[in-house]
Protein backbone atom coordinates (compact mmCIF):
# COMPACT_ATOMS: atom_id res chain seq x y z
CA UNK A 1 0.00 0.00 0.00
CA UNK A 2 1.55 3.71 -0.76
CA UNK A 3 1.38 6.05 1.85
CA UNK A 4 2.58 9.42 2.38
CA UNK A 5 5.63 10.30 0.87
CA UNK A 6 7.79 12.82 2.90
CA UNK A 7 10.79 12.36 0.64
CA UNK A 8 11.12 11.87 -2.86
CA UNK A 9 13.95 10.37 -3.24
CA UNK A 10 12.35 6.97 -1.50
CA UNK A 11 9.41 6.75 -4.29
CA UNK A 12 10.19 4.53 -7.05
CA UNK A 13 7.73 6.60 -9.21
CA UNK A 14 9.66 9.44 -8.49
CA UNK A 15 12.85 7.84 -10.42
CA UNK A 16 10.75 6.78 -12.89
CA UNK A 17 9.11 10.13 -14.21
CA UNK A 18 12.75 11.99 -13.35
CA UNK A 19 14.17 9.47 -16.01
CA UNK A 20 11.43 9.07 -18.14
CA UNK A 21 12.50 5.37 -17.78
CA UNK A 22 11.04 1.88 -17.52
CA UNK A 23 7.40 3.29 -18.94
CA UNK A 24 6.49 -0.20 -20.10
CA UNK A 25 3.74 -0.82 -22.12
CA UNK A 26 2.71 -4.57 -21.32
CA UNK A 27 0.80 -3.47 -18.24
CA UNK A 28 -1.93 -6.34 -18.39
CA UNK A 29 -2.19 -7.23 -15.29
CA UNK A 30 -1.38 -4.36 -13.27
CA UNK A 31 -0.68 -1.29 -15.64
CA UNK A 32 -2.94 1.60 -16.63
CA UNK A 33 -4.12 0.20 -19.70
CA UNK A 34 -4.57 -2.81 -21.86
CA UNK A 35 -5.51 -3.79 -25.38
CA UNK A 36 -7.07 -6.67 -26.99
CA UNK A 37 -4.99 -6.21 -29.94
CA UNK A 38 -1.68 -7.41 -27.43
CA UNK A 39 -3.16 -10.95 -28.71
CA UNK A 40 -1.84 -10.48 -32.40
CA UNK A 41 0.99 -8.12 -31.45
CA UNK A 42 3.63 -10.03 -33.27
CA UNK A 43 4.96 -6.78 -34.75
CA UNK A 44 5.20 -3.60 -33.62
CA UNK A 45 4.23 -1.92 -37.37
CA UNK A 46 2.28 0.74 -37.67
CA UNK A 47 -0.57 0.00 -39.57
CA UNK A 48 -1.96 2.20 -42.26
CA UNK A 49 -5.84 1.08 -41.63
CA UNK A 50 -5.38 0.36 -37.97
CA UNK A 51 -5.63 -3.61 -38.57
CA UNK A 52 -3.78 -6.46 -37.97
CA UNK A 53 -4.30 -9.57 -39.71
CA UNK A 54 -2.74 -13.15 -39.53
CA UNK A 55 -1.93 -14.71 -43.38
CA UNK A 56 -1.81 -17.69 -46.19
CA UNK A 57 1.07 -18.84 -48.37
CA UNK A 58 4.54 -17.79 -48.24
CA UNK A 59 7.90 -17.26 -50.10
CA UNK A 60 9.90 -20.16 -51.29
CA UNK A 61 12.41 -20.41 -48.75
CA UNK A 62 10.00 -20.47 -45.55
CA UNK A 63 9.68 -23.80 -44.40
CA UNK A 64 6.61 -25.21 -42.95
CA UNK A 65 6.86 -29.02 -42.83
CA UNK A 66 6.00 -29.21 -39.25
CA UNK A 67 3.31 -27.92 -37.02
CA UNK A 68 6.08 -26.43 -34.64
CA UNK A 69 7.49 -24.10 -37.81
CA UNK A 70 8.24 -20.63 -37.01
CA UNK A 71 5.97 -19.93 -39.95
CA UNK A 72 3.01 -21.72 -39.33
CA UNK A 73 0.84 -18.90 -38.99
CA UNK A 74 0.67 -17.77 -42.48
CA UNK A 75 -1.12 -20.60 -43.25
CA UNK A 76 -4.30 -19.81 -40.72
CA UNK A 77 -5.39 -17.30 -42.71
CA UNK A 78 -4.66 -13.58 -44.71
CA UNK A 79 -1.37 -11.91 -43.59
CA UNK A 80 0.31 -9.13 -45.40
CA UNK A 81 3.83 -10.72 -44.01
CA UNK A 82 3.34 -12.48 -47.28
CA UNK A 83 3.40 -9.47 -49.63
CA UNK A 84 6.57 -7.94 -47.99
CA UNK A 85 9.26 -6.07 -49.15
CA UNK A 86 12.27 -3.79 -47.44
CA UNK A 87 13.19 -0.43 -48.72
CA UNK A 88 16.56 1.03 -48.09
CA UNK A 89 18.68 4.11 -48.48
CA UNK A 90 15.73 6.22 -46.30
CA UNK A 91 16.95 9.81 -45.78
CA UNK A 92 18.20 9.96 -41.83
CA UNK A 93 15.51 11.88 -40.55
CA UNK A 94 12.34 10.26 -42.12
CA UNK A 95 9.33 9.19 -40.04
CA UNK A 96 6.30 6.89 -40.32
CA UNK A 97 3.83 9.98 -41.79
CA UNK A 98 6.48 10.82 -44.23
CA UNK A 99 7.00 7.84 -45.63
CA UNK A 100 3.25 7.04 -45.84
CA UNK A 101 2.47 10.08 -47.51
CA UNK A 102 5.80 9.51 -50.65
CA UNK A 103 3.73 5.68 -50.99
CA UNK A 104 0.02 7.03 -51.35
CA UNK A 105 0.05 9.94 -51.74
CA UNK A 106 2.38 10.56 -54.37
CA UNK A 107 3.07 7.00 -55.52
CA UNK A 108 -0.38 5.93 -55.19
CA UNK A 109 1.05 2.72 -53.59
CA UNK A 110 -1.71 0.78 -51.06
CA UNK A 111 0.92 -0.04 -47.96
CA UNK A 112 -0.98 -2.36 -45.34
CA UNK A 113 1.90 -2.12 -42.62
CA UNK A 114 4.94 0.17 -42.76
CA UNK A 115 7.62 -0.21 -40.23
CA UNK A 116 10.80 2.19 -40.04
CA UNK A 117 13.97 0.84 -38.50
CA UNK A 118 17.64 2.03 -37.79
CA UNK A 119 19.59 4.76 -36.08
CA UNK A 120 21.70 6.11 -38.85
CA UNK A 121 21.01 3.89 -41.64
CA UNK A 122 17.27 4.23 -41.96
CA UNK A 123 15.25 1.12 -43.91
CA UNK A 124 11.84 0.44 -43.57
CA UNK A 125 9.11 -2.64 -43.96
CA UNK A 126 6.35 -2.43 -45.84
CA UNK A 127 3.63 -4.89 -46.34
CA UNK A 128 0.87 -5.40 -48.69
CA UNK A 129 -2.68 -6.95 -49.33
CA UNK A 130 -1.58 -8.96 -52.34
CA UNK A 131 0.77 -9.68 -54.69
CA UNK A 132 -0.34 -7.57 -57.25
CA UNK A 133 0.38 -4.04 -55.09
CA UNK A 134 3.77 -5.32 -53.64
CA UNK A 135 5.00 -6.09 -57.50
CA UNK A 136 3.71 -2.04 -58.44
CA UNK A 137 5.70 -1.05 -55.07
CA UNK A 138 8.75 -3.17 -56.34
CA UNK A 139 8.49 -1.17 -59.53
CA UNK A 140 7.74 2.16 -58.76
CA UNK A 141 9.89 2.62 -55.60
CA UNK A 142 12.99 0.93 -56.88
CA UNK A 143 15.40 4.11 -57.97
CA UNK A 144 12.42 6.58 -57.05
CA UNK A 145 14.20 9.39 -55.16
CA UNK A 146 12.94 10.44 -51.95
CA UNK A 147 14.11 13.55 -50.44
CA UNK A 148 17.39 13.48 -52.25
CA UNK A 149 17.92 9.66 -51.58
CA UNK A 150 17.66 7.14 -54.47
CA UNK A 151 15.36 4.67 -52.78
CA UNK A 152 16.58 0.51 -52.87
CA UNK A 153 13.81 -1.91 -52.72
CA UNK A 154 13.89 -5.60 -52.38
CA UNK A 155 11.30 -8.58 -51.12
CA UNK A 156 11.45 -9.60 -47.37
CA UNK A 157 10.36 -12.79 -45.83
CA UNK A 158 7.87 -12.92 -42.97
CA UNK A 159 9.10 -12.44 -39.82
CA UNK A 160 8.94 -15.58 -37.60
CA UNK A 161 6.09 -16.20 -35.03
CA UNK A 162 7.42 -15.04 -31.71
CA UNK A 163 5.51 -17.59 -29.67
CA UNK A 164 7.25 -20.48 -31.33
CA UNK A 165 10.81 -18.73 -31.37
CA UNK A 166 10.92 -17.96 -27.68
CA UNK A 167 9.56 -21.75 -27.34
CA UNK A 168 12.26 -22.72 -29.28
CA UNK A 169 15.29 -20.99 -27.31
CA UNK A 170 13.24 -22.01 -24.41
CA UNK A 171 11.53 -25.64 -23.89
CA UNK A 172 10.57 -24.88 -20.50
CA UNK A 173 7.56 -22.37 -21.41
CA UNK A 174 7.88 -21.74 -17.40
CA UNK A 175 11.48 -19.88 -17.82
CA UNK A 176 9.87 -16.45 -19.88
CA UNK A 177 12.30 -13.57 -20.11
CA UNK A 178 10.82 -10.40 -19.55
CA UNK A 179 11.81 -7.54 -21.84
CA UNK A 180 13.98 -5.07 -20.19
CA UNK A 181 13.37 -1.32 -20.99
CA UNK A 182 16.05 0.82 -22.71
CA UNK A 183 18.36 2.74 -20.50
CA UNK A 184 18.75 6.03 -22.62
CA UNK A 185 18.82 9.38 -21.13
CA UNK A 186 16.50 12.03 -22.09
CA UNK A 187 17.28 13.88 -24.93
CA UNK A 188 17.25 16.94 -22.97
CA UNK A 189 19.52 20.09 -23.43
CA UNK A 190 21.84 19.72 -20.63
CA UNK A 191 21.74 23.48 -20.26
CA UNK A 192 18.08 23.30 -19.61
CA UNK A 193 18.96 20.39 -16.74
CA UNK A 194 21.54 22.19 -14.70
CA UNK A 195 19.34 24.98 -13.99
CA UNK A 196 16.65 22.49 -12.60
CA UNK A 197 19.41 19.90 -10.60
CA UNK A 198 19.60 18.10 -13.78
CA UNK A 199 15.39 18.28 -14.66
CA UNK A 200 14.39 19.80 -17.76
CA UNK A 201 12.00 21.93 -14.89
CA UNK A 202 11.26 21.40 -11.25
CA UNK A 203 8.88 18.35 -10.25
CA UNK A 204 6.87 18.62 -7.62
CA UNK A 205 6.51 16.07 -5.54
CA UNK A 206 3.87 12.90 -5.95
CA UNK A 207 -0.05 13.60 -5.54
CA UNK A 208 -0.90 10.89 -3.88
CA UNK A 209 -4.57 8.95 -5.16
CA UNK A 210 -6.82 9.17 -2.43
CA UNK A 211 -7.69 5.22 -2.76
CA UNK A 212 -5.05 2.76 -3.22
CA UNK A 213 -6.74 -0.74 -3.22
CA UNK A 214 -9.87 -1.76 -5.36
CA UNK A 215 -9.40 1.35 -7.20
CA UNK A 216 -9.70 0.65 -11.22
CA UNK A 217 -12.93 0.96 -13.15
CA UNK A 218 -11.96 -0.34 -15.83
CA UNK A 219 -10.47 -3.87 -16.84
CA UNK A 220 -10.04 -6.29 -19.48
CA UNK A 221 -9.55 -9.51 -18.73
CA UNK A 222 -8.59 -12.63 -21.42
CA UNK A 223 -9.94 -15.56 -21.91
CA UNK A 224 -7.36 -18.68 -21.80
CA UNK A 225 -5.89 -21.65 -20.25
CA UNK A 226 -4.46 -21.45 -16.63
CA UNK A 227 -1.20 -21.73 -16.18
CA UNK A 228 -0.81 -24.74 -13.82
CA UNK A 229 -4.11 -26.84 -14.02
CA UNK A 230 -4.27 -26.00 -18.05
CA UNK A 231 -8.16 -25.37 -17.02
CA UNK A 232 -10.10 -22.42 -18.71
CA UNK A 233 -9.54 -19.42 -17.03
CA UNK A 234 -11.05 -15.70 -17.00
CA UNK A 235 -7.94 -13.21 -16.11
CA UNK A 236 -4.81 -11.44 -16.85
CA UNK A 237 -2.11 -13.11 -19.33
CA UNK A 238 0.80 -13.67 -17.63
CA UNK A 239 3.17 -12.18 -20.03
CA UNK A 240 3.38 -10.91 -24.12
CA UNK A 241 2.70 -13.18 -26.97
CA UNK A 242 5.92 -11.96 -28.39
CA UNK A 243 7.73 -12.48 -25.12
CA UNK A 244 6.11 -16.54 -25.36
CA UNK A 245 3.39 -16.84 -23.18
CA UNK A 246 -0.39 -17.85 -23.39
CA UNK A 247 -1.18 -18.64 -20.23
CA UNK A 248 -3.65 -16.91 -17.91
CA UNK A 249 -3.38 -16.21 -14.31
CA UNK A 250 -6.39 -15.76 -12.17
CA UNK A 251 -6.89 -11.84 -10.71
CA UNK A 252 -7.58 -12.51 -7.47
CA UNK A 253 -4.61 -11.23 -5.78
CA UNK A 254 -4.48 -8.08 -7.57
CA UNK A 255 -5.20 -5.43 -4.92
CA UNK A 256 -6.26 -2.23 -7.38
CA UNK A 257 -8.94 -4.20 -8.74
CA UNK A 258 -12.65 -3.59 -6.86
CA UNK A 259 -14.80 -7.01 -5.47
CA UNK A 260 -17.82 -6.64 -7.60
CA UNK A 261 -15.27 -6.66 -10.85
CA UNK A 262 -13.62 -9.67 -9.49
CA UNK A 263 -16.67 -11.17 -8.83
CA UNK A 264 -18.20 -10.57 -12.19
CA UNK A 265 -14.95 -12.52 -13.84
CA UNK A 266 -15.33 -15.90 -11.56
CA UNK A 267 -19.28 -15.95 -12.65
CA UNK A 268 -18.54 -15.33 -16.45
CA UNK A 269 -15.50 -17.81 -16.04
CA UNK A 270 -18.26 -20.67 -15.18
CA UNK A 271 -20.33 -19.70 -18.49
CA UNK A 272 -17.59 -20.21 -20.52
CA UNK A 273 -16.40 -23.48 -18.79
CA UNK A 274 -19.57 -24.63 -19.34
CA UNK A 275 -19.92 -23.81 -22.74
CA UNK A 276 -19.65 -26.13 -25.69
CA UNK A 277 -16.81 -23.81 -27.35
CA UNK A 278 -12.81 -23.34 -26.40
CA UNK A 279 -11.19 -20.13 -25.93
CA UNK A 280 -9.68 -18.43 -28.58
CA UNK A 281 -6.10 -19.69 -29.20
CA UNK A 282 -3.67 -16.74 -30.84
CA UNK A 283 -0.95 -19.38 -31.75
CA UNK A 284 -3.24 -21.47 -33.92
CA UNK A 285 -5.99 -19.12 -34.90
CA UNK A 286 -8.88 -21.47 -33.34
CA UNK A 287 -11.23 -21.35 -30.27
CA UNK A 288 -14.31 -18.84 -29.61
CA UNK A 289 -13.62 -16.83 -25.92
CA UNK A 290 -11.06 -14.23 -26.44
CA UNK A 291 -11.94 -11.21 -23.61
CA UNK A 292 -14.11 -9.45 -20.99
CA UNK A 293 -14.09 -6.06 -20.69
CA UNK A 294 -15.87 -4.61 -17.45
CA UNK A 295 -16.53 -0.84 -16.31
CA UNK A 296 -18.32 -0.43 -13.02
CA UNK A 297 -18.74 2.98 -11.77
CA UNK A 298 -19.90 4.32 -7.80
CA UNK A 299 -22.90 4.43 -8.69
CA UNK A 300 -23.39 0.56 -8.67
CA UNK A 301 -23.33 0.72 -12.62
CA UNK A 302 -21.73 -2.17 -13.95
CA UNK A 303 -20.84 -2.88 -18.06
CA UNK A 304 -19.85 -5.89 -19.76
CA UNK A 305 -18.52 -6.25 -23.53
CA UNK A 306 -18.51 -10.49 -23.53
CA UNK A 307 -15.59 -10.76 -26.90
CA UNK A 308 -15.84 -13.62 -29.19
CA UNK A 309 -14.32 -14.68 -32.42
CA UNK A 310 -17.15 -16.28 -34.83
CA UNK A 311 -15.08 -18.65 -36.57
CA UNK A 312 -17.55 -20.57 -38.75
CA UNK A 313 -20.86 -20.35 -36.74
CA UNK A 314 -23.73 -19.26 -38.48
CA UNK A 315 -25.84 -16.06 -37.35
CA UNK A 316 -28.43 -18.16 -36.00
CA UNK A 317 -25.97 -20.02 -34.32
CA UNK A 318 -24.69 -16.53 -32.77
CA UNK A 319 -27.90 -15.24 -31.82
CA UNK A 320 -28.61 -17.78 -30.00
CA UNK A 321 -25.27 -17.47 -27.80
CA UNK A 322 -25.99 -14.16 -27.33
CA UNK A 323 -29.53 -14.86 -25.79
CA UNK A 324 -28.02 -17.78 -23.60
CA UNK A 325 -25.49 -14.22 -22.22
CA UNK A 326 -28.11 -12.06 -22.05
CA UNK A 327 -30.27 -14.91 -19.89
CA UNK A 328 -27.68 -16.08 -17.73
CA UNK A 329 -26.71 -12.40 -16.77
CA UNK A 330 -30.36 -11.45 -16.76
CA UNK A 331 -32.16 -13.81 -14.71
CA UNK A 332 -29.57 -17.08 -14.61
CA UNK A 333 -26.82 -17.54 -12.04
CA UNK A 334 -24.87 -14.08 -13.41
CA UNK A 335 -27.61 -12.21 -11.99
CA UNK A 336 -26.37 -11.84 -8.80
CA UNK A 337 -23.54 -9.77 -10.39
CA UNK A 338 -26.14 -7.05 -10.88
CA UNK A 339 -24.77 -5.85 -14.15
CA UNK A 340 -27.00 -2.95 -15.83
CA UNK A 341 -24.81 -2.98 -19.63
CA UNK A 342 -24.23 -6.03 -21.60
CA UNK A 343 -22.80 -5.40 -24.69
CA UNK A 344 -21.06 -8.52 -27.46
CA UNK A 345 -18.42 -8.00 -29.75
CA UNK A 346 -17.40 -9.60 -32.81
CA UNK A 347 -13.70 -9.81 -32.82
CA UNK A 348 -12.23 -11.93 -35.78
CA UNK A 349 -9.03 -10.26 -37.62
CA UNK A 350 -9.74 -12.88 -40.17
CA UNK A 351 -10.41 -10.86 -43.17
CA UNK A 352 -8.29 -8.62 -45.26
CA UNK A 353 -10.00 -5.83 -45.39
CA UNK A 354 -12.22 -3.53 -43.09
CA UNK A 355 -12.60 -3.17 -39.19
CA UNK A 356 -14.28 -5.18 -36.85
CA UNK A 357 -18.19 -3.93 -36.08
CA UNK A 358 -18.50 -1.89 -33.26
CA UNK A 359 -19.83 -3.86 -29.90
CA UNK A 360 -24.24 -5.00 -30.13
CA UNK A 361 -25.75 -3.65 -27.41
CA UNK A 362 -27.98 -6.88 -25.50
CA UNK A 363 -29.39 -5.44 -22.57
CA UNK A 364 -29.44 -2.86 -20.05
CA UNK A 365 -28.70 0.90 -19.82
CA UNK A 366 -26.20 1.53 -23.13
CA UNK A 367 -23.67 3.24 -20.61
CA UNK A 368 -22.41 4.08 -17.15
CA UNK A 369 -22.90 6.58 -14.65
CA UNK A 370 -19.98 8.69 -12.65
CA UNK A 371 -19.37 11.34 -10.91
CA UNK A 372 -16.07 13.67 -10.59
CA UNK A 373 -16.25 17.53 -9.03
CA UNK A 374 -19.65 17.13 -8.49
CA UNK A 375 -20.61 16.89 -12.49
CA UNK A 376 -22.24 13.66 -13.82
CA UNK A 377 -21.15 11.74 -16.76
CA UNK A 378 -22.57 8.86 -19.01
CA UNK A 379 -20.12 6.99 -20.43
CA UNK A 380 -20.30 4.28 -23.13
CA UNK A 381 -18.74 1.18 -23.89
CA UNK A 382 -15.46 2.14 -25.64
CA UNK A 383 -15.31 5.51 -24.25
CA UNK A 384 -12.27 6.64 -23.19
CA UNK A 385 -12.39 7.68 -18.67
CA UNK A 386 -9.71 7.62 -16.53
CA UNK A 387 -9.56 4.48 -14.70
CA UNK A 388 -9.21 5.66 -11.20
CA UNK A 389 -11.95 7.84 -10.20
CA UNK A 390 -10.90 9.63 -7.48
CA UNK A 391 -7.31 9.89 -8.26
CA UNK A 392 -8.90 11.50 -11.49
CA UNK A 393 -10.41 14.36 -9.54
CA UNK A 394 -6.55 14.91 -8.11
CA UNK A 395 -5.83 15.20 -11.49
CA UNK A 396 -8.00 17.27 -13.01
CA UNK A 397 -8.10 19.64 -9.84
CA UNK A 398 -4.21 19.83 -10.49
CA UNK A 399 -4.88 20.75 -14.54
CA UNK A 400 -7.05 23.35 -13.30
CA UNK A 401 -4.39 25.01 -10.31
CA UNK A 402 -1.84 25.39 -13.02
CA UNK A 403 -4.33 26.27 -16.23
CA UNK A 404 -4.09 30.32 -15.72
CA UNK A 405 -7.77 30.79 -17.01
CA UNK A 406 -9.75 33.82 -17.02
CA UNK A 407 -13.00 35.05 -18.08
CA UNK A 408 -11.61 35.78 -21.45
CA UNK A 409 -9.87 32.47 -22.11
CA UNK A 410 -11.29 29.96 -24.40
CA UNK A 411 -9.85 26.36 -23.43
CA UNK A 412 -8.77 24.26 -26.23
CA UNK A 413 -9.48 20.85 -25.10
CA UNK A 414 -7.34 17.96 -27.30
CA UNK A 415 -8.14 14.40 -26.93
CA UNK A 416 -10.79 15.01 -24.57
CA UNK A 417 -12.75 11.57 -24.57
CA UNK A 418 -16.47 12.22 -22.67
CA UNK A 419 -15.10 15.45 -22.04
CA UNK A 420 -14.42 15.52 -18.37
CA UNK A 421 -10.81 17.58 -18.35
CA UNK A 422 -13.34 20.34 -20.49
CA UNK A 423 -16.22 20.58 -18.64
CA UNK A 424 -15.01 20.42 -15.38
CA UNK A 425 -12.90 23.52 -16.11
CA UNK A 426 -16.24 25.45 -17.75
CA UNK A 427 -17.90 25.21 -14.83
CA UNK A 428 -15.93 25.22 -11.76
CA UNK A 429 -12.62 27.54 -10.61
CA UNK A 430 -10.26 27.36 -7.99
CA UNK A 431 -10.29 30.02 -5.45
CA UNK A 432 -6.92 31.69 -4.40
CA UNK A 433 -7.30 30.03 -1.03
CA UNK A 434 -7.94 26.82 -2.42
CA UNK A 435 -4.88 27.21 -4.55
CA UNK A 436 -2.56 28.06 -1.86
CA UNK A 437 -3.82 25.15 0.10
CA UNK A 438 -3.22 22.88 -2.79
CA UNK A 439 0.74 24.09 -3.74
CA UNK A 440 1.18 23.63 0.36
CA UNK A 441 -0.30 19.70 1.05
CA UNK A 442 -0.72 18.78 -2.35
CA UNK A 443 -4.05 17.57 -1.27
CA UNK A 444 -7.05 17.55 -3.74
CA UNK A 445 -9.87 20.56 -4.70
CA UNK A 446 -12.93 20.37 -4.56
CA UNK A 447 -14.03 22.79 -7.07
CA UNK A 448 -17.73 23.70 -6.27
CA UNK A 449 -20.52 26.36 -6.35
CA UNK A 450 -18.44 28.43 -8.55
CA UNK A 451 -19.39 30.71 -11.69
CA UNK A 452 -17.84 29.76 -14.90
CA UNK A 453 -14.17 30.69 -15.69
CA UNK A 454 -13.31 30.23 -19.17
CA UNK A 455 -15.25 31.99 -21.64
CA UNK A 456 -15.86 28.62 -23.86
CA UNK A 457 -14.22 25.30 -23.99
CA UNK A 458 -13.22 23.35 -27.57
CA UNK A 459 -13.05 20.25 -27.08
CA UNK A 460 -12.15 17.51 -29.76
CA UNK A 461 -11.93 13.68 -30.24
CA UNK A 462 -11.80 11.12 -32.75
CA UNK A 463 -13.85 8.23 -31.08
CA UNK A 464 -17.59 9.42 -32.67
CA UNK A 465 -18.97 7.73 -29.34
CA UNK A 466 -17.22 9.89 -26.76
CA UNK A 467 -18.24 13.04 -29.13
CA UNK A 468 -22.13 11.97 -28.10
CA UNK A 469 -20.85 11.14 -24.46
CA UNK A 470 -19.24 14.52 -24.42
CA UNK A 471 -22.47 16.82 -25.78
CA UNK A 472 -24.96 14.61 -23.35
CA UNK A 473 -22.61 14.95 -20.20
CA UNK A 474 -22.61 18.90 -20.77
CA UNK A 475 -26.97 19.05 -21.35
CA UNK A 476 -27.25 17.13 -18.47
CA UNK A 477 -24.78 19.06 -16.46
CA UNK A 478 -26.64 22.43 -18.12
CA UNK A 479 -23.18 23.39 -18.96
CA UNK A 480 -23.49 25.68 -22.14
CA UNK A 481 -20.45 27.41 -22.94
CA UNK A 482 -18.87 24.42 -24.84
CA UNK A 483 -18.36 23.01 -28.29
CA UNK A 484 -17.12 19.21 -29.26
CA UNK A 485 -15.83 18.32 -32.79
CA UNK A 486 -15.54 14.89 -33.69
CA UNK A 487 -12.44 14.08 -36.00
CA UNK A 488 -8.67 12.68 -35.45
CA UNK A 489 -7.09 16.12 -33.78
CA UNK A 490 -4.36 16.48 -36.64
CA UNK A 491 -7.25 16.74 -39.52
CA UNK A 492 -9.60 19.09 -37.48
CA UNK A 493 -7.67 21.52 -35.53
CA UNK A 494 -7.11 24.29 -37.70
CA UNK A 495 -11.19 24.04 -37.88
CA UNK A 496 -11.25 24.17 -34.01
CA UNK A 497 -8.44 26.99 -33.78
CA UNK A 498 -10.97 29.40 -35.84
CA UNK A 499 -13.81 29.17 -33.19
CA UNK A 500 -11.84 30.43 -30.71
CA UNK A 501 -13.45 33.57 -29.78
CA UNK A 502 -10.42 35.17 -28.25
CA UNK A 503 -7.25 35.50 -28.71
CA UNK A 504 -5.88 33.99 -25.46
CA UNK A 505 -6.13 30.61 -25.77
CA UNK A 506 -4.88 28.04 -22.97
CA UNK A 507 -4.52 24.38 -24.77
CA UNK A 508 -5.10 21.08 -22.57
CA UNK A 509 -3.70 17.58 -24.27
CA UNK A 510 -4.55 14.02 -22.65
CA UNK A 511 -3.16 12.79 -25.62
CA UNK A 512 -3.28 8.66 -26.02
CA UNK A 513 -0.21 6.68 -24.98
CA UNK A 514 1.45 7.19 -28.16
CA UNK A 515 1.32 10.82 -27.36
CA UNK A 516 0.03 13.51 -30.34
CA UNK A 517 0.30 13.66 -34.28
CA UNK A 518 3.44 15.79 -35.52
CA UNK A 519 0.66 17.69 -37.66
CA UNK A 520 -0.69 19.05 -34.16
CA UNK A 521 2.18 19.43 -32.24
CA UNK A 522 3.14 21.73 -35.37
CA UNK A 523 -0.65 23.33 -35.19
CA UNK A 524 -0.06 24.32 -31.85
CA UNK A 525 3.30 25.72 -32.21
CA UNK A 526 1.96 27.95 -34.94
CA UNK A 527 -1.22 29.19 -32.76
CA UNK A 528 0.37 32.19 -31.35
CA UNK A 529 -2.66 32.95 -29.43
CA UNK A 530 -1.86 29.92 -27.48
CA UNK A 531 0.48 30.90 -24.64
CA UNK A 532 -0.08 28.22 -22.34
CA UNK A 533 -0.27 24.13 -22.77
CA UNK A 534 -0.79 21.65 -20.24
CA UNK A 535 0.08 18.26 -21.11
CA UNK A 536 -1.26 15.27 -19.59
CA UNK A 537 0.59 12.04 -20.21
CA UNK A 538 0.10 8.63 -19.05
CA UNK A 539 3.89 7.84 -21.30
CA UNK A 540 6.40 10.15 -20.41
CA UNK A 541 9.04 8.05 -22.50
CA UNK A 542 6.56 7.67 -25.49
CA UNK A 543 5.51 11.13 -25.22
CA UNK A 544 9.16 12.01 -24.69
CA UNK A 545 9.22 13.23 -28.97
CA UNK A 546 6.39 15.44 -28.22
CA UNK A 547 8.06 17.26 -25.26
CA UNK A 548 11.25 17.98 -27.90
CA UNK A 549 9.33 19.22 -30.86
CA UNK A 550 7.69 21.38 -28.40
CA UNK A 551 10.51 22.78 -27.35
CA UNK A 552 12.93 22.86 -30.55
CA UNK A 553 13.71 26.09 -31.79
CA UNK A 554 11.76 27.30 -34.61
CA UNK A 555 12.56 26.94 -38.16
CA UNK A 556 10.95 27.04 -41.63
CA UNK A 557 9.31 22.92 -40.33
CA UNK A 558 8.47 24.26 -36.44
CA UNK A 559 6.85 27.83 -37.08
CA UNK A 560 6.29 29.94 -34.21
CA UNK A 561 7.72 30.63 -30.79
CA UNK A 562 9.21 27.55 -28.59
CA UNK A 563 7.34 26.38 -25.75
CA UNK A 564 9.24 25.35 -22.46
CA UNK A 565 8.69 23.54 -19.47
CA UNK A 566 8.13 25.30 -16.69
CA UNK A 567 6.95 22.80 -14.35
CA UNK A 568 6.15 19.17 -13.74
CA UNK A 569 3.11 17.31 -11.36
CA UNK A 570 2.92 13.49 -11.02
CA UNK A 571 -0.12 12.54 -10.09
CA UNK A 572 -0.68 8.72 -8.53
CA UNK A 573 -3.54 7.35 -11.14
CA UNK A 574 -1.81 3.72 -10.54
CA UNK A 575 -1.21 2.55 -6.96
CA UNK A 576 1.14 -0.72 -6.51
CA UNK A 577 2.31 0.12 -9.96
CA UNK A 578 5.37 2.21 -11.10
CA UNK A 579 3.19 4.00 -13.16
CA UNK A 580 1.93 8.17 -12.88
CA UNK A 581 0.23 10.34 -14.75
CA UNK A 582 2.83 13.12 -15.48
CA UNK A 583 1.34 16.78 -15.93
CA UNK A 584 3.79 19.07 -17.31
CA UNK A 585 2.71 22.67 -18.00
CA UNK A 586 4.52 24.62 -21.28
CA UNK A 587 4.80 28.40 -21.58
CA UNK A 588 6.04 29.77 -24.52
CA UNK A 589 9.76 31.08 -24.55
CA UNK A 590 8.37 34.72 -25.43
CA UNK A 591 6.18 34.62 -22.65
CA UNK A 592 8.51 32.76 -20.13
CA UNK A 593 9.75 35.11 -17.20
Amino acid sequence: MIGSRSKMEKSPKVAVICEIKDKSCEEKLMGPNSELQADENMNEEQTVDNTKEASPMCEANVQNDSASSQYRYIQCGFTSEVYKIEVGNLPQFVHYGQLKKELTAKLKLKPHKIKILGNNVKFAFVTFRCEEDREEALKKLQGHRFKKRELKVKKANPIADPLVKKRNLHENNNEINKKQPKKEEPNIPVALREQNDFKCCPLLPIRESPVTTGYRNKCEFTVGRHVESSEITVGFRLSSYKAGCMFIGEPDQCVNIPKSMLQVVKVFQKYVQNSDKEPYNPETYEGFWRQLTVRNSSKGDILLIVVMHPQSLTQEQLDDEKQQLKSYFVSGPGQSCGVTSLYFLLYSKKQGSGSEPPSEHLWGKTYIEESILNINFQIGPEAFFQVNTKAAEVLYSTVAEFANLTPTTTLLDICCGTGTIGLSLAKYHLNSSSMAHVTKNWTLILMVGAPKKVKKVIGLECSAEAIGNARMNAQINDIHNVDFVCGKAEDVIHEVIEKAESSNIVAVVDPPRAGLQIKVIKTVRATTQIHHLIYVSCSPETALTNFVDLCRPASNNYRGDCFVPVIAIPVDLFPHTPHCELVIVFERKSCNT
